[in-house]
């Protein structure tokens, strides 16, 4: 008989404890993201599969997050995840295809399912 016990639990118990004992808070993406003059904004959740998106257009740069995984805190790694793709030296265009775009995925579900651990913070 196949067990239905949850497979992630452990690593999802695991993160939520660290989180906790290291009292880790998220960044703030979205602030951050104001401070660099970088527009943020919400991908219609129609569109699943893309867990964030970095885009430019001249020298002017936009981040859109996925809403169809509805978790504020994930929504925020994403912006900060995308943040760190624009931040890092020459990365920018390392990363932008030839539209100027480059797509996150969110591969693995255990990475998926620690990154939704309720981080304090906004």
């Amino acid at each position: 008989m196949k067990s239905t016990a949850n497979p992630y639990a452990y690593g999802v118990l695991a993160a939520e404890q660290f989180v906790k004992s290291w009292e880790l808070v998220l960044p703030r993406s979205f602030v951050m993201a104001g401070e660099f003059k970088i527009t943020v904004a919400a991908k219609p959740a129609i569109h699943p599969g893309v867990s964030g998106m970095l885009a430019r257009v001249g020298n002017e740069f936009a981040i859109a997050y996925a809403t169809h995984i509805d978790n504020e805190p994930f929504q925020r790694y994403s912006v900060g995840h995308d943040l760190g793709h624009h931040s890092l030296p020459g990365h920018p265009d390392a990363v932008l295809d030839a539209r100027g775009i480059h797509e996150s995925r969110a591969r693995s579900r255990l990475r998926c399912r620690v990154s939704l651990v309720r981080f304090r913070g906004r």
